[in-house]
């Protein structure tokens, strides 16, 4: 259910920025950012985009930002 949910959010904030978003983008405004002191950071977001692309539900555009594929 909180994958659900997680997922849900992140294609929400998709679709209210038609350029695109970002991982980073994702990560800051969804409130996933990690506090994480060494230098791989913000994979929870990196891996729920991977997921909605895998459905078919994000796909990246020529700017390299995640943009709804048609849902």
């Amino acid at each position: 259910m909180a994958l659900d949910l997680m997922k849900a959010s992140v294609m929400e904030l998709a679709k209210a920025n038609p350029s695109g978003i970002s991982n980073s983008d994702a990560a800051k405004y969804l409130g996933l950012q990690s506090d994480y002191g060494g230098g791989s950071k913000d994979y929870l977001s990196y891996s729920i985009i991977g997921l909605l692309m895998k459905e078919g539900r994000l796909m990246r555009n020529q700017g390299r930002k995640h943009v709804p594929s048609g849902e």
